[in-house]
């Protein structure tokens, strides 16, 4: 599940726990690896049944079951560090690339739901 697809709560936990990643590299290259293990096999799970039903439409499927998990990680303010409207700005930026590269599953729903969420994220850029 891609990080703006979050409730509130679960927003600000997943922010502050992704704090340690940079101060530790073990801890950056753990996540990552557990995330390709566990989801990035789900993702391409989900993406070839959507094939199988027409809903997606890509000759890329295992490339882009590995690249939601870098999306995951590049969305999180604690590892790249955003304000609430550059986030804002990458999550219509991750719904264009993944629509135009045959996988549409960020909707205006999911939008709106991420605005209601960043509306009360008061994360400011830290460099």
């Amino acid at each position: 599940m891609l990080a703006f697809d979050r409730a509130d709560g679960e927003w600000e936990e997943i922010s502050t726990q992704a704090i340690p990643i940079l101060k530790d590299p073990r801890i950056l290259a753990a996540a990552v690896e557990a995330n390709r293990r566990v989801l990035t096999p789900l993702w391409l799970e989900l993406i070839e049944e959507g094939r199988r039903d027409g809903s997606i439409r890509t000759e890329y499927a295992k490339e882009l079951s590995e690249l939601l998990l870098l999306v995951n990680f590049w969305l999180l303010p604690s590892v790249f560090p955003a304000d609430a409207e550059e986030i804002r700005h990458k999550c219509r930026f991750v719904a264009e690339v993944l629509a135009a590269m045959g996988l549409p599953i960020i909707e205006d729903e999911m939008l709106g739901r991420t605005e209601r969420i960043l509306g009360g994220y008061r994360g400011e850029r830290k460099e």
